[in-house]
């Protein structure tokens, strides 16, 4: 109860995130395939969104020790969007589509390093507690998330999905806003 606010706010802000990583991992493949790439084809931007978004992870990491966690975090989710953008509405099927995919999968990624952090740092004493729920949270709503999007993009098209899925970072960027101010400590950038 006494953490209610912080976490509140960082499940507002995970939920964003995830929801717009699962849809991205679930509409690349599909994009591929609409824009006349074979099955093995399609599947290598979506491989390259999980690769390089797992350096994402590490990079996350190390500039929110440097930068800070709320910059990191912000930063990251809205350098996201303009990713995601290009991959919903370019049309394009090669390298631009296979290069800013995993541009998309390193911002999304970099993102979660950071909140994970944040969140261990605002409920001091709680870690273990506060990264279940963030990484319980981030899989389970991410998955449920992909429904109501894949039925939007059976109605409104694939394109217009996805580029509402990769529009969810600047929702969870004004969101980190919710998120109070970690007690301090010294010498950690916040």
């Amino acid at each position: 109860r006494r953490h209610g606010r912080v976490l509140g706010a960082l499940i507002v802000v995970v939920t964003l995130r995830a929801w717009a990583t699962a849809a991205l991992v679930t509409f690349i493949p599909l994009l591929g395939r609409a824009r006349g790439l074979s099955l093995g084809e399609a599947t290598l931007p979506l491989t390259a969104f999980l690769l390089v978004g797992a350096c994402g992870s590490l990079v996350g990491g190390l500039a929110a020790d440097r930068w800070g966690r709320d910059r990191v975090l912000v930063g990251s989710l809205l350098a996201s969007v303009p990713f995601g953008l290009y991959v919903a509405l370019s049309g394009d099927a090669g390298l631009g589509f296979l290069l800013t995919a995993a541009g998309a999968g390193f911002c999304l990624n970099g993102s979660f390093t950071a909140l994970t952090i944040r969140g261990q740092e605002s409920v001091p004493g709680s870690v273990g507690m506060v990264t279940g729920i963030l990484l319980g949270l981030s899989v389970g709503l991410g998955g449920l998330a992909v429904t109501p999007l894949a039925l939007l993009a059976e109605t409104a098209g694939l394109s217009t999905a996805a580029a509402l899925a990769a529009s969810l970072g600047l929702l969870a960027a004004a969101a980190v806003r919710l998120i109070p101010p970690a007690p301090t400590q010294v010498g950690v950038p916040t």
